[in-house]
C-alpha cells in the first residue's frame, strides 16, 4: 500500500498514501486502501502515545468507520490529530485502574488540499495481563 508516516509531533500524525499502488478499476483510490490508511494512521498514533506515556500496552482497533466524500485521484495525506488531553487522561486513568482503556481517534484523508474521506475509530490499550479480546463498552 505504501503508507508512510511523514510527521509525528505534538499536533499528531501525518502519513502519505500514494495513489499508484492503491488504484481501483475506476483509476481512483480503492476504498479498502483508504479505510486501512485511516486504521493504520490512528493505530500508529495510539501506539506512539501509549509508549510516550510509559504504558506497556497492546493497542487494538475495536471499531472503525469511514465516510468517503470524494474520489481520490492523486497521492493523498492522512491527518490524525492528537486526542484532546481530557480524552487521553481518561484512557490512562482507566488503564491504571483496570489494565485497559479506550479512546476515539479521528483522521481525515486529504487529496489536493480537500477532505476526501473522514475516518473514526475506537482504539483499546490493553495490558499484556488481559486476554487479546477487546472489551465491550
Amino acid at each position: 500500500m505504501g503508507i508512510a508516516i511523514t510527521v509525528l509531533d505534538a499536533d499528531g500524525l501525518r502519513a502519505r498514501l500514494p495513489l499508484a499502488p492503491n488504484l481501483n478499476h475506476a483509476e481512483t483510490a480503492f476504498g479498502g486502501s483508504i479505510a486501512t490508511a485511516g486504521i493504520v494512521a490512528c493505530w500508529a498514533l495510539a501506539y506512539a502515545l501509549t509508549r510516550e506515556a510509559g504504558l506497556s500496552a497492546k493497542v487494538i482497533v475495536q471499531h472503525s468507520t469511514v465516510e468517503f466524500l470524494r474520489p481520490i485521484v492523486a497521492d493523498s495525506e492522512i491527518v490524525c490529530p492528537r486526542p484532546h488531553p481530557d480524552a487521553w487522561s481518561s484512557l490512562t486513568a482507566a488503564f491504571a485502574r483496570r489494565g485497559t482503556g479506550r479512546i476515539d481517534l479521528r483522521a481525515q484523508v486529504l487529496c489536493a488540499g480537500q477532505i476526501a474521506a473522514e475516518y473514526m475509530g475506537i482504539y483499546v490499550a490493553q495490558s499484556g495481563a488481559h486476554s487479546s479480546a477487546a472489551p465491550r463498552p
